[in-house]
């Protein structure tokens, strides 16, 4: 077993290296570096597509300021309008970002968590924002395999999270993640000014940030359950309240696939219901599959750079978080004395990746190692009864 995980956790490592590649190629050899360095640097200091002006102020300090303008740029035409399927391929991985981020959120609350490196998520998707998810998410993974105690869990009570925080986890979501995509992706100039989108920009930058204030802040604010009640009550309130989380986190991925999917299909088989410059905006591959990264692939453009790159972050980054959740779900089932059998395993895992993603699977995968060592824990209590 622990050769296993050790090969695992050497596959995530190169997960991330492969993303780095990946990055390092597309910015450095395909030209969107240097579009962007003319850009600011040469001028005109205009946004994509506008002969509006860049912002190059935001916090004060010069390089907080500077990281901000190029992340602004960065992401401006992929929330600008201009390109239908970078939107919608946006859209697509913000839904799956929300239900990552919160499956990531309960694993780094665990009380077998505390204190651990894997428990301080703000500052990993600080790294996240700026170093690439596919980059940064693999080595956080590789680390949780090799330091949290519940790849082989002696405790159920290490599993838990206690229920005000976990009941906080979609308020923050919604406050630190939602509402600050929402508000970059509103139109300028119908809806926001030029300057009021880039600032809107720069702040969802930062959402691992607000993700972790209000989460830390919403507990000691909502009301506390009393303290009469059994052990045996509180964990089974915990528990409730995890399913909540995860009936939720599913939701979300599946809204996101659900529409994405419905949105290329109607393109696909009844082009005719859309206007003619959203005709083949939609395509599975165009918007989905990357092109290859090599000398011949150039960018035409600082937006078309940006959408593959997160095209490998996305297809990179979910796989690594695919081979992290499949580990974590077989060390437990494989111990189980009655299995399914692998087809019907299988045929559910495929069911969960087509109808919510890749990272809906993950959480998918997650809750079941849960159920799976909650039922031995409850079945190993019988056998002491």
């Amino acid at each position: 077993m622990s050769a296993l995980l050790n090969a695992i956790r050497i596959g995530l490592l190169f997960f991330s290296a492969a993303a780095f590649y990946a990055v390092w190629y597309i910015f450095m050899h395909n030209g969107s570096t240097d579009q962007l360095g003319h850009v600011l640097k040469v001028g005109p200091r205009t946004l994509p597509g506008t002969q509006e002006p860049i912002k190059f102020v935001y916090t004060g300090i010069p390089a907080v300021d500077k990281q901000l303008t190029i992340l602004t740029m960065v992401f401006w035409e992929q929330v600008d309008g201009s390109s239908p399927s970078n939107s919608l391929f946006c859209f697509h991985f913000a839904t799956q970002t929300a239900c990552g981020w919160g499956l990531l959120m309960i694993e780094s609350m665990r009380r077998g968590h505390r204190w651990r490196m894997i428990s301080f998520l703000g500052v990993w998707g600080i790294l996240v924002q700026n170093a690439a998810y596919a980059v940064v998410l693999p080595i956080y993974l590789a680390i949780y395999l090799s330091t949290s105690p519940l790849v082989i869990l002696k405790s159920v009570s290490d599993l838990l999270v206690e229920t005000d925080h976990v009941a906080a986890i979609f308020p923050a979501l919604l406050i630190g993640f939602v509402l600050p995509s929402i508000l970059m992706s509103l139109p300028a100039p119908s809806i926001l000014s030029y300057e009021q989108k880039q600032t809107y920009i720069a702040l969802w930058q930062l959402f691992p940030i607000w993700v972790s204030m209000v989460q830390a802040l919403l507990p000691y604010v909502m009301s506390k359950p009393e303290k009469k009640s059994s052990t045996k009550s509180f964990v089974s309130q915990e528990l409730h309240t995890m399913r909540i989380v995860y009936v939720g986190l599913l939701i979300i991925a599946g809204f996101g696939q659900a529409a994405t999917a419905t949105l290329i299909a109607t393109s696909t088989f009844f082009p005719d219901l859309f206007a003619s410059e959203f005709k083949g905006a939609f395509n599975l591959s165009k918007v989905f599959l990357p092109a290859a990264v090599s000398p011949s692939t150039k960018m035409l453009s600082i937006g078309s750079g940006t959408h593959l790159l997160l095209q490998y972050d996305e297809l990179i980054g979910s796989g690594a978080m695919i081979l992290w959740s499949t580990t974590l779900f077989m060390m437990v089932y494989q111990k189980r004395s009655s299995h399914q059998s692998e087809a019907s395993l299988i045929a559910h895992g495929i069911m969960a990746l087509f109808l919510t993603g890749p990272l809906g699977y993950a959480t998918a995968c997650i809750w079941a190692r849960d159920e799976l060592l909650i039922s031995q824990a409850e079945e190993n209590e019988k056998k002491v009864d």
